[in-house]
């Protein structure tokens, strides 16, 4: 079956594979020899020290065109391009003088990607990334610096990276959620060694990103075969002692579930490329393969509809928006499906239409029926997580209260949860949340929002930390959060 993975993502996971991988990281300058073949770019992704040389070289008996993404997912500056196509036979090379990341794909096929990380000095491939990146999407500016101390001093040297970036960065706590992909297909590696858990706090950072990564990472290398054994291990993280509560586990295997949907779809026949109703299709009759329980197959076709939206806005497997209906697809599809699908595919077209705030809502309330409230919460977590340091709690709370519907508003109020107690810094995060609903008079959103934190951080410390949490509000507030602590525990 002719696979191909998401341009940056799987190539990081493949990049820490043991098979198909190149590690070039003496300060010895090397020449690092990069095939096309038949099946796509081999290595995908090469690990390179600033100074080394890729050679791309061509074993199909077609032409080819190795091209850096004009649209990197980090901006970089620095494009390779040998200006034309290449004869079967040809040879062409390119030196990276500076240490970051870069995407590359063949002209010809663009389906065909891969990827340089370039390694310098400690940390100089985090801030030349930095400096040149313009979007949203910088989380990977950290993926080298991580992936390379993987690979010199260990997986836990990893998460302690992880860590300390988390500490000392607030732009890393707002990008993180792609590099914890990154640790999580190194921890795969791990596991299969092993077959134990990593009882690490850095699993539940940035939205649980390192479940997604592991079981993309999990199904890159094992197949559809296995999905019995990845469902094994999503319900395993249930019961899961290195997370702090129950919900804490659920969520877990939400996010893990949610990985085995980026996956499903991101592994399917070239033969139904671009056909994004046959796309859908098949990754969710598989995602109701994986399991019997309504609630993960909901998680899993979440995670196929954000890889559709994804590919939809880099154009991938022969995928784009529909400029005049971006959430048509979702009208198709089941009940129970829909508000993952218009949620991804909604904000993941704002994104590439690049629209404005104002755009942005104007397109969510036009969403029929509760589309646009799942949306609208949607929105607000996915732009307050990415800007935490452009705007303050009193702007946030204009912002929420300028919606005339309730629903709306409490549509926010979910959103703006969602992101401060994922974008927050861990064992901080709830003096944001509790402070942002301190705003509100006493009203309907006030208790919406209490009770709203209280789910949210349930998936984050024990039930005896929340019970201190509760503690440290308003006198007129506790009955509140105490109430729905105790709803949240029966």
């Amino acid at each position: 079956m002719q696979t191909r993975r998401k341009s940056m993502l799987g190539a990081i996971a493949l990049f820490l594979c043991a098979a198909g991988i190149a590690f070039y990281t003496t300060h010895k300058h090397h020449t690092v020899v990069v095939t096309r073949t038949a099946a796509g770019f081999i290595p995908k992704t090469v690990l390179i020290h600033r100074g080394d040389t890729v050679r791309f070289v061509s074993t199909t008996g077609a032409p080819f065109w190795p091209l850096s993404d004009p649209h990197s997912s980090q901006g970089i500056s620095l494009a390779f391009d040998p200006g034309r196509a290449l004869t079967p036979n040809e040879q062409w090379s390119f030196t990276f003088e500076q240490a970051g990341v870069w995407n590359f794909h063949d002209r010809l096929l663009a389906e065909m990607r891969g990827s340089v990380l370039v390694e310098g000095e400690k940390d100089e491939s985090v801030k030349n990334c930095l400096s040149s990146s313009q979007d949203t999407t910088k989380g990977y500016c950290w993926a080298t610096e991580i992936t390379a101390t993987i690979k010199q001093e260990g997986l836990s040297a990893g998460f302690d990276s992880v860590h300390d970036y988390y500490e000392t960065s607030l732009e890393f706590q707002n990008q993180c959620h792609d590099v914890m992909h990154v640790l999580g297909s190194a921890t795969y590696s791990e596991y299969k060694k092993t077959g134990t858990h990593i009882a690490r706090q850095e699993t539940s950072y940035c939205g649980y990103g390192f479940y997604h990564g592991f079981m993309e990472q999990m199904l890159v290398e094992l197949g559809r075969d296995y999905l019995h054994e990845a469902n094994s291990y999503c319900i395993g993280l249930l019961i899961d002692p290195a997370l702090p509560s129950r919900a804490a586990g659920h969520s877990a295997a939400a996010a893990c579930f949610h990985g085995i949907g980026h996956a499903l779809l991101d592994s399917l026949p070239a033969t139904i490329w671009g056909n994004d109703k046959a796309m859908t299709a098949e990754a969710t009759i598989e995602c109701e393969a994986v399991t019997d329980e309504p609630q993960w197959r909901v998680r899993c076709v979440s995670g196929v509809f954000n890889s559709l939206s994804n590919a939809e806005g880099s154009k991938n497997y022969s995928l784009s928006y529909s400029v005049s209906d971006p959430t048509a697809l979702c009208r198709t599809q089941k009940a129970e499906y829909q508000q993952s699908c218009y949620n991804e595919l909604a904000i993941g077209y704002t994104h590439y239409a690049n629209y404005s705030d104002t755009e942005a809502l104007s397109l969510i309330a036009h969403l029929p029926g509760d589309a646009k409230y799942w949306s609208l919460m949607a929105y607000f977590d996915d732009t307050v997580r990415h800007n935490l340091q452009d705007k303050t709690l009193a702007q946030l709370y204009e912002e929420t209260v300028a919606f005339p519907e309730e629903k709306e508003r409490e549509a926010v109020i979910d959103g703006v949860a969602n992101a401060l107690s994922s974008g927050g810094k861990p064992g901080g995060e709830y003096l944001q949340m509790l402070t942002y609903c301190s705003l509100f008079p006493i009203s309907n959103a006030r208790t919406h929002c209490y009770r709203r934190t209280i789910d949210t951080l349930s998936a984050l410390y024990s039930n005896t930390a929340l019970s201190a949490i509760c503690k440290t509000i308003p006198v007129g507030d506790q009955a509140v959060c105490t109430s729905s602590l105790r709803t949240k525990n029966l």
